[in-house]
């Protein structure tokens, strides 16, 4: 027993030896040195994940990420590759799939000897010097890229603007501390908002070590899109809301530099007016506006322009009242001086995120951002493939909780989506009608427009619901040509329509 026992000691040492020398038992240079986890939501519904891994590889970094999620029964698959020195500086980066449902992606980049060599997704190639710092990054996803783009920033001197590479440069913009409760604890983070990746800005949530937390940002259908880091999805209303307050503040700051957007009394004068009430045009007119409302029109020579007023001189051009946006999804904060500068003043919104589309509402309501009145209609839908966003009204007491908690926000209409059933569509319109608000949206499948007309609906967004109801009947066989094959349906209908006129 005794030699056995010594003979099997040897053999585990043996063992030990040998594992170690190999690599094993200690950190290798394929080692993971880090991975993680984030949970993707679009209008805040979890939707899939995207998980990565850092490895060492000899004297680099390589990372892959792998990133998910199906939207309203589409799968949008995307995997990422990058491989960078010690400090983050990249050496190559490979991104293919998708980045939304109708959105494809296929780039390559290597660093070679002070060269970067780009493969576009039509296999095109080209090469270029690259000069000073610089990032690869394709679009707003993946969030770890995201995570690795803030971090060699803030490691090489967190400059003022950051070249990225296939095009274009970002800005990363400090923006304070928050501090966030997560698990019955409170965490402070770091928030960033990135300027430059997408159309307008992203806000980022970062912990001590540079993790990434949290990302608010649009997706390549200008959706809202979310990625959460694992354990931190219960805090996810709370960065939404923070994000759209904090970049509303972004805007407000910027529009301290705009000539005369802050007088207490402005007149615009010489303009031809066209009051919108069918009266004849006024030449060389003058509006006087004090604190943001209309307190003189007219003539000029009729109006008294205060002699403290900033005067706009609008001489040979026209000026009409503000314009509506009557279907729109407002879905970021950049929206609103870009209605303003093209003459709408009014938006009404059907259907956003509440914590989102409330946060901007009561900015621009209280001064402190620039943007359109909003007049907003709740998002509801029901479970299923279509199924859209976290407000579900599956039952007659999720119907009535989400119209009272909409109407308790102020909102003005509430919206049906997709997939919600009949009964619940019918308890949502009593419940509004009962409060004062209005019904808009869209025909759920199953339904059709008369059913949902008799049940309370008062309004029907997109046209092809009214198609629906126009069509004569079709052949057998084709009946599934309304929505699968539109452009055959409204050939179908001309034919018949041009039979009917002949005959």
């Amino acid at each position: 027993m005794t030699r056995f026992k010594s003979r099997a000691f040897i053999v585990v040492l043996l063992l030990y030896v040998t594992l170690t020398v190999s690599g094993f038992g200690q950190q290798t240079s394929s080692a993971v040195l880090e991975q993680g986890r984030f949970i993707l939501h679009k209008f805040e519904q979890p939707l899939g994940e995207e998980t990565y891994e850092i490895r060492r590889d000899g004297d680099s970094l390589a990372a892959k990420i792998d990133f998910k999620f199906t939207d309203r029964g589409s799968e949008v698959p995307l995997s990422t590759t990058f491989r960078a020195g010690q400090d983050l500086t990249p050496q190559s980066f490979e991104i293919k799939g998708r980045t939304a449902r109708t959105v494809s992606i296929d780039q390559a980049i290597t660093v070679e000897n002070g060269q970067v060599h780009y493969r576009t997704r039509d296999k095109n190639s080209y090469s270029a010097a690259p000069n000073g710092a610089f990032f690869t990054i394709a679009a707003y996803a993946p969030a770890t890229m995201q995570m690795l783009m803030v971090r060699y920033w803030a490691s090489h001197g967190s400059p003022a603007e950051l070249p990225t590479l296939p095009k274009g440069s970002i800005k990363i913009e400090p923006r304070g501390q928050d501090t966030i409760n997560v698990r019955n604890s409170n965490e402070k983070l770091d928030r960033f908002t990135v300027e430059g990746l997408i159309w307008g800005r992203e806000t980022l949530w970062f912990d001590a070590q540079r993790n990434l937390i949290a990302a608010i940002t649009t997706d390549a259908e200008f959706d809202h899109f979310e990625a959460i880091r694992n354990g931190y999805e219960s805090a996810l209303p709370d960065f939404v809301s923070r994000a759209g307050t904090d970049e509303m503040s972004a805007l407000a700051q910027l529009s301290k530099s705009i000539p005369g957007s802050h007088a207490q009394t402005l007149a615009i004068v010489g303009a031809t007016l066209i009051d919108g009430t069918g009266a004849a045009p006024v030449a060389d007119s003058a509006v006087v506006i004090y604190n943001g409302v209309i307190v003189a029109v007219g003539p000029r020579s009729q109006v008294k322009v205060p002699k403290d007023a900033h005067i706009v001189d609008a001489k040979g051009k026209f000026l009409l009242p503000g314009l509506w946006d009557m279907h729109a999804h407002f879905e970021q904060v950049e929206w609103g001086p870009i209605y303003l500068a093209a003459g709408v003043t009014t938006v009404r919104d059907c259907g956003n995120e509440f914590e989102f589309i409330a946060a901007v509402r009561n900015a621009i309501e209280e001064g402190r951002g620039l943007g359109p009145r909003l007049l907003l209609a709740g998002i509801v839908d029901g479970t299923g493939p279509l199924g859209l966003g976290i407000a579900r009204v599956d039952t007659p007491e999720q119907a009535r909780s989400w119209v009272d908690r909409y109407h308790a926000a102020r909102f003005q209409q509430m919206k049906i989506y997709s997939s919600v059933k009949l009964d619940e569509l019918k308890i949502v319109a009593d419940e509004a009608h009962r409060l004062g608000m209005t019904v808009t949206g869209h025909v759920p499948e199953g339904l059709n427009a008369y059913q949902t007309i008799e049940a309370g609906q008062d309004q029907i967004n997109h046209i092809h619901y009214i198609a629906d109801m126009m069509h004569p009947p079709f052949p057998e066989g084709i009946a599934g040509w309304t929505r699968e094959e539109p452009r055959r349906t409204w050939i179908w209908i001309l034919l018949t329509r041009i039979k009917l006129w002949n005959s």
